[in-house]
């Protein structure tokens, strides 16, 4: 469990960092307020989603099916757009 938080921490420290330093700065606080209210206003629609996915199949099933999109959304990112990885 420690292991997941300390990902979850690291990834958005790591993405708005990124954001910060690829944005120029007359746009970076409308970049950074529309990230912000992306990242917090889906999280609502992500618990209800498997809340009834957890509901219907069972909590370690849906875990499983949400971790697999996870990775296929991570997949079909670097596919897509390449030039993430030299973002790093």
């Amino acid at each position: 469990m420690a292991l997941i938080g300390y990902s979850f921490i690291t990834q958005l420290v790591f993405t708005n960092t990124l954001i910060q330093s690829i944005v120029p700065n007359d746009l970076r606080g409308r970049v950074l307020s529309t990230y912000t209210w992306a990242l917090g206003g889906f999280y609502p629609l992500g618990s209800l989603a498997m809340g009834f996915l957890g509901d219907q199949i069972g909590a370690p099933s849906a875990a499983v099916i949400s971790g697999i999109g996870c990775l296929l959304l991570i997949i079909f990112n670097l596919v897509v757009f390449p030039s993430l990885v030299k973002l790093n």
